[in-house]
């Protein structure tokens, strides 16, 4: 869509994000950042915190104010409605999430993705952002802004970690 961030904007925006955030740690002045944080979880062989990196989807449930259910709060639509507390039992609710086979869909990465050298930090990213509807899953669209990213801040990205691990003994 016209309105859709692309690729080289949010390429820019991680360049721009890491290099504010690299600065302060080199400051002795740690921020928080939740990307770049769970990047280092996952250098770290620590699942990330944001179900978005970990390259499928987590069995959750988000549950709206009436009650109606869903696999995750991207796909809050009448497809992906898996009942209802009100009216179903857990079981039920079970059942149709295992009938829509939401999580095992988002397990599947093209052959592209696997064999990237980015892999194993960006795991095909949030299902969301590779999800076609109509064509289903394939590559994530911002494929090309994680490719970018990393080859851009891998070698300091690692210093970070290795100096974190460092103080951390």
């Amino acid at each position: 869509h016209p309105w859709s961030l692309t690729s080289e904007r949010y390429a820019q925006y991680l360049k721009d994000a890491f290099d504010l955030w690299y600065q302060q740690i080199k400051k002795g002045a740690r921020q928080f950042h939740q990307y770049f944080d769970n990047l280092l979880l996952i250098l770290d062989g620590q699942p990330p915190q944001v179900c978005a990196m970990g390259g499928q989807c987590s069995l959750q449930y988000v549950v709206e104010a009436d009650g109606s259910v869903y696999p995750c709060d991207f796909y809050m639509l009448d497809h992906y409605k898996l009942g209802n507390f009100l009216t179903d039992t857990l079981e039920q609710i079970d059942r149709q999430r295992e009938q829509l086979r939401f999580v095992e869909q988002s397990q599947y990465q093209p052959e592209e993705c696997r064999q990237c050298r980015w892999f194993s930090l960006c795991r095909g990213g949030c299902r969301r952002d590779r999800d076609f509807f109509s064509d289903g899953l394939g590559k994530n669209y911002l494929c090309d802004a994680y490719k970018s990213f990393f080859e851009y801040a891998y070698p300091r990205l690692l210093e970070v970690y290795s100096r974190l691990l460092y103080f951390s003994r």
